[in-house]
This record gives C-alpha cells, sequence and structure tokens, in this order.
C-alpha cells in the first residue's frame, strides 16, 4: 500500500482513530504561522491554538514542532507539483507537459507568496541544522525528483537524447532561470503571468536544441 510522503512523518501508534481533518487543519495552520512569524516564531502552544485542538491532539499526528514544519513544507511542495502529477498529465503531451512544470516553477520563484516560502524554508534551515536535510528533501529535491521522472520517460520513449538524467534535469531548471528572477526576488519588479508563460516555454525550446532527439530525414 502506497503512503504518502506526509504520512511518513505523522506519529504512529495504538489508540483512537485518527481524524485527518484535525491532520490537515494542524499543518495548514503550521504553514501560515511560519508564514506570518518566521521559523523562530512558532510554538507548540500557538500551532495548537491556531488548528483550534488540544496540545495532546496535536502529539497524537505529530511527534514534535519539527515533524509538523516537514509536513507543512512537504505539503506546499506538493501544492506545486502533486505527488500523482504524472498520471495527472498523462495524457499531455512531452514538451507541454515540461511547460507546464516550468510554469509552475517559475510561478514559484516570482510570485510574493512562493518567494515568502522559499526564504522561509532557507530560514528553517539556517535555525534548525539537524532539519536542512529533511528541508531540502521536503521541498528542492522532490521537486527534483518528479522532473528526473518526466525525462527518465521521455528518454526511455525516444523523446530526448540524455542518458545522463540528472545532468539534463539540472541544465532545464537552469534553462528556466534569467535575471527576472533576481529582479523579482529583489522586489524590484513583478512578473506577469504571460512572462511566466512565455519563460516556461523558451526553456523548453532551448532544452529540446541540447537534448531533443533529431528526427530521421
Amino acid at each position: 500500500m502506497h503512503v504518502s510522503a506526509t504520512q511518513d512523518i505523522i506519529k504512529r501508534g495504538r489508540g483512537r482513530p485518527r481524524n485527518p481533518d484535525k491532520q490537515a487543519s494542524l499543518i495548514v495552520a503550521a504553514h501560515r504561522l511560519l508564514l506570518a512569524n518566521g521559523a523562530a516564531g512558532v510554538t507548540v502552544d500557538q500551532l495548537a491554538a491556531e488548528a483550534k485542538v488540544a496540545k495532546t491532539t496535536l502529539y497524537l499526528y505529530f511527534k514534535d514542532k519539527d515533524a509538523i514544519i516537514e509536513a507543512a513544507v512537504r505539503e506546499e511542495s506538493r501544492r506545486l507539483l502533486a505527488d500523482d502529477w504524472l498520471a495527472q498529465h498523462a495524457g499531455m503531451s512531452f514538451e507541454e507537459t515540461l511547460a507546464d512544470i516550468g510554469r509552475q516553477l517559475i510561478t514559484n520563484q516570482v510570485t510574493a507568496e512562493g518567494l515568502g516560502f522559499r526564504r522561509l524554508v532557507a530560514e528553517l534551515a539556517d535555525r534548525h541544522p539537524h532539519l536542512r536535510d529533511r528541508m531540502f528533501d521536503a521541498a528542492a529535491r522532490r521537486i527534483h525528483r518528479i522532473l528526473s521522472a518526466v525525462l527518465t520517460r521521455a528518454y526511455d520513449e525516444g523523446h530526448i537524447d540524455a542518458p545522463d538524467i540528472s545532468d539534463a534535469t539540472d541544465a532545464l531548471i537552469g534553462l528556466w532561470g534569467g535575471f527576472f528572477i533576481f529582479e523579482a526576488e529583489a522586489g524590484l519588479r513583478e512578473v506577469s503571468a504571460d512572462e511566466v508563460e512565455r519563460h516556461a516555454h523558451r526553456g523548453v525550446r532551448l532544452f529540446m536544441r541540447l537534448f531533443g532527439k533529431s528526427q530521421p530525414a
């Protein structure tokens, strides 16, 4: 049976059945408080109060505050690209699949909410070194794995010539970047939806020039 990444970090044990709504409320509360107060300004008492549950209920679902924070980061990452993203986009062409991923990643890099969450993850890693690898795995490394899976399938189906999938994944992520992201991060400009679309497709076009399989004449 498949178990989600968030479920993997939920405290397990005997007792009364778990209520998924309360679990979700705790994750939403953690997300909201972390963005509002930063990593240093969130306590277990605040999390329980924000989720409107008793502190004992919180510990029924999560072993400690770190586990809730990790679950919130994973949930935000899944909001960007769902665990079953490939299955949801099974009927989409390969290049449009890549453009859609690029659209999501670029949007996450240039919107206020996306920028805020990325800064939060960096703050969490800085303040809690023991969480650094877990935060990276819950966010950036997870996105890299999903994109690598897309490119692996494309390689197997003959769309691209990229035996080193990790290298191809790194290249594609880089091609979706640009100076406009630095400007957005600095608060110097807003990036429109049309610009996001253009950059997403530009990155795919450049990627296919580098890795696309030549068609026989």
